[in-house]
């Protein structure tokens, strides 16, 4: 019914409303509450606690055993009227009604009492009727509701992270479970249906809404629901189950994510009649992902069942609460946690694997505090500290040199950006260098890009990742001028320290001379000092030194002096814990590059790094192993774990091998392999995996045909920024393929990537408009098109340029130069144009 609605809606340009039945507004001000100190049965009213269109809750003290409790009396203001105490049907047409909504009432009442409690659902203790109505007893909770925890939280500009946000959604999860299991749903979960106890700062869901169900079928003036809260399920009158409750709780944990500093606005959740309305419109849904909106300051696990718990259609939604703790991860933390310093990252990429503040958790802290003795050892602060004790700043700062670095193998780039800015933040010299590096050099500033990949894979692998910014659009990548500021405030702190021994100290000075931040360019000063700072045992500059001998290498430069210090630099770093620089040794034994080719000895380090954790020594690995008939299994299986964990190499090697073998006409079992790998890929988000899948599940090769589902594969793929999937789903818009005839929906696809600079897209969309031969202008844009990429040294532009002079078709009528540019795209191998080609110059002759 609702859909049907929607569409009317669209279609008419009108504004969906339910029908005014002409029954009486319910009162605002709670005047049919009970006087205080009104008696019921062994309780004395003390105050009303909240009113609404269904019933009344009061604050009440049992008599003799003088505790408080909350009791909620059943009064539907559309059905009914208090006349003294006494409650009744306003007339003879609602009394049906209004006992339906009192059996329905008690029938929960009944169901709830017998859930023998649970910690994070309100307890209920008693029912009992009385006044012509009816009565439900229940423990009292003394807290705040979490709307107005939130609201209170954001003005002060301290919102939720990552362990507010499990410690309120994990415990409802689990108390919702207890209520599923008694066949009760809520109906009705929203921030203000939840208290925050003021005991133990745990939420406790309140308000359960069956009478609520009951009355609004029958009234329609009051929804039994709240906007952006309620499923499609519940407005639609759809089948209702654990989902609908858990798309309730998912709404209040985004509202959570939306509340960032500064808060995402309006924060309140899409109505989802406005998503269902965009969704059948065939434009982008409205509501933003708790994913665009969190990056960064929460988990992507948690993030993505968020997400899930969100989606219209219940079917693609987590079924049960179960399902849904097993996703979530389980770490909501006992302790208090410090509040988010660094909030200049709201969008991350996809591929920095964000994780929980490393302040958050005890399980994380501990992580933490390993990884800050690991780093504290490798990159030689222990001796610069060694008769003192280490301060905080310096205990937070190598834990993010730690994760900049990879030193532990876990690299976060982003993490260890809002650890710098902490310390930084605090006057600490060394910090704000660390930044201004970062900053002038961009995120590989780490010095520790995959060395094994050639630009054309880099570029691939750059081509899955979002550009980084922050919450104004800046970017994070980057940003030379806030490298500079940066440079300019700490530099000559910095110098002092260096003087004075730091090994750190020298390596930013180091990294200064390098590039000339904040010092003028001086490249043997620099070597010096990255030599000093890796003989006081700081192994980021022996492998950063490493790497710049190996560039020496690469161009010729001082290559016999240098290429035993790659060796020595690069294997110190390694036996001191620095994974990546097995990983470039072994990388340099694979090649037999500076050194003498060594199968055994690549694989050995190799081995050590993927063990280590670095993904990309997996990577590595897996490729070793490939070559080996006898271990492409195991190799494979490397390169899932890599993809897995978060090196798109990986992803991108399982996906060009998938691309490779079907080329080759593959049979059965080998398609469904290559399914299998693209499968894998697109789990891990790498969006060519993701088309990969798309193009079989349209060919139903090596899976059953699912032409929704590779549309949405491709939907997906294009919103997020992967052009070549704007291109394929413009394809089959073109062509009605899995979809309906829609050109002008192709039209707007071919566009999107066309502006992105895919050639295809600009020809596909010139091909279309020079079919509109009832618009000049479109001839003549297509010809514009056509010469854009041909310029761009676009074989089949060219071809179409070429075929728009010969026929005169949007440009004067020029044969010469139709064959010129045709013969261009010729002399690249472009079959196409080598057949129109023939039939023209005989023409010619």
């Amino acid at each position: 019914m609702l859909l049907s609605c929607i569409l009317l809606q669209i279609s008419n340009g009108s504004t969906l409303v339910w029908h005014n039945l002409q029954m009486p507004a319910a009162p605002s001000d709670g005047r049919y509450a009970l006087a205080e100190g009104t008696l019921l049965r062994d309780y004395t009213i003390e105050a009303v606690l909240g009113h609404g269109g269904f019933g009344i809750v009061y604050r009440a003290l049992h008599n003799e055993l003088r505790h408080l409790v909350a009791i909620k009396e059943y009064l539907p203001v559309e059905l009914a009227v208090r006349e003294g105490d006494a409650v009744k049907p306003r007339n003879a047409d609602y009394e049906e009604n209004y006992a339906d909504g009192l059996r329905r009432f008690r029938d929960e009442a009944q169901a709830l009492i017998s859930l023998n409690g649970h910690s994070n659902i309100v307890a209920c203790r008693d029912f009992f009727r009385g006044n012509g109505t009816a009565y439900l007893v229940m423990d009292f909770v003394d807290g705040q509701p979490l709307s107005e925890v939130l609201r209170q939280r954001e003005e002060e500009g301290r919102p939720f992270d990552e362990t507010d946000l499990l410690t309120v959604g994990v415990p409802l999860a689990e108390g919702l479970a207890h209520v599923h299991q008694a066949r009760i749903l809520h109906r009705d979960i929203k921030p203000a249906n939840i208290l925050i106890r003021q005991a133990d700062q745990r939420p406790v869901l309140i308000d359960f809404g069956a009478a609520k169900q009951s009355v609004a079928e029958h009234t329609r003036s009051f929804a039994p629901y709240t906007e952006g809260y309620a499923a499609l399920e519940q407005v639609s009158d759809g089948e209702l189950g654990p989902w609908t409750d858990l798309y309730g709780l998912g709404a209040v944990m985004w509202r959570i994510v939306a509340g960032g500093n500064p808060p995402w606005h309006p924060p309140n959740p899409v109505k989802v009649e406005s998503r269902a309305a965009a969704t059948l419109s065939g434009t982008i849904d409205p509501f933003p992902t708790a994913q665009n909106l969190g990056f960064g300051r929460f988990d992507l696990r948690t993030l993505k069942t968020i997400d899930r718990c969100l989606c219209l259609n219940n079917s693609e939604r987590i079924r049960d609460c179960s399902e849904f703790l097993t996703l979530i991860p389980s770490r909501h933390a006992e302790g208090n946690s410090q509040d988010d310093q660094f909030d200049d990252l709201s969008n991350l990429p996809r591929w920095s694997r964000p994780k929980t503040s490393y302040l958050d958790s005890n399980s994380v802290l501990m992580k933490s505090l390993l990884a800050t003795v690991i780093a504290v050892l490798a990159l030689g602060i222990h001796s610069f500290y060694s008769s003192h004790e280490v301060p905080e700043n310096t205990k937070i700062r190598t834990q993010a040199i730690a994760l900049y670095s990879g030193i532990d193998a876990q690299q976060d780039y982003l993490e260890s950006l809002r650890l710098f800015h902490a310390v930084g933040n605090n006057g600490d010299p060394l910090a704000n260098m660390w930044l201004a590096r970062a900053y002038y050099l961009g995120e590989q500033a780490t010095a520790i890009r995959d060395i094994k990949s050639s630009d054309d894979e880099w570029k691939l692998v750059m081509s899955e990742r979002p550009p980084v910014t922050d919450h104004e659009g800046r970017g994070l990548t980057q940003d030379r001028p806030r490298g500079v500021k940066l440079a300019a405030q700490s530099i000559s702190q910095v110098l002092k320290l260096a003087e004075s021994g730091s090994a750190e100290a020298m390596f930013l000075v180091a990294s200064a001379y390098h590039v000339g931040l904040g010092v003028d360019v001086n490249s043997t000063r620099a070597v010096d000092l990255f030599k000093e700072s890796c003989d006081n045992g700081f192994l980021i500059a022996c492998h950063n030194l490493a790497l710049l001998f190996t560039s020496d290498q690469d161009s010729d430069q001082d290559g016999d002096e240098n290429r035993s210090d790659v060796v020595r630099l690069y294997q110190r770093a390694c036996d001191g814990g620095f994974i990546r620089s097995c990983l470039n040794l072994g990388d340099l034994y694979d090649r037999g590059h500076v050194v003498d080719k060594d199968a055994s000895r690549a694989r050995e380090l190799f081995q050590i790094s993927c063990d280590g954790g670095d993904e990309l020594g997996c990577v590595s690995l897996g490729l070793v192993l490939l070559n080996d008939f006898d271990e492409f299994a195991a190799g494979i299986e490397y390169l899932r774990r890599a993809c897995d964990g978060g090196a798109p190499r990986g992803c991108l090697v399982m996906t060009n091998i998938g691309f490779r073998y079907l080329e080759n006409s593959p049979d059965d079992r080998t398609t469904a392999f290559v399914a299998d790998l693209f499968e894998d890929a697109c789990t891990a988000e790498f969006w060519r995996g993701c088309a990969g899948l798309a193009r079989l599940l349209l060919e139903g090769n090596g899976v059953p045909v699912d032409s929704s589902r590779a549309v949405g594969l491709y939907e997906d793929n294009c919103h997020s920024g992967y052009l070549r999937s704007c291109v394929s789903l413009g394809f089959l818009y073109e062509n009605g393929r899995g979809v309906a005839l829609d050109i002008s929906r192709a039209i707007e696809l071919y566009e999107t990537a066309c502006d992105g600079d895919d050639m295809d897209a600009c020809v596909r969309l010139g091909r279309i408009l020079a079919r509109q031969e009832d618009n000049p202008l479109d001839l003549v844009r297509s010809v514009g098109l056509f010469q854009t990429a041909c310029d761009a040294g676009n074989a089949e532009g060219c071809t179409n340029l070429g075929v728009a002079f010969l026929l005169g078709s949007g440009v004067s009528s020029d044969f010469k130069l139709g064959v010129e540019f045709i013969q261009r795209a010729c002399d690249s191998e472009y079959d196409a144009a080598c057949e129109i080609l023939r039939p023209s110059l005989k023409r010619d002759n």
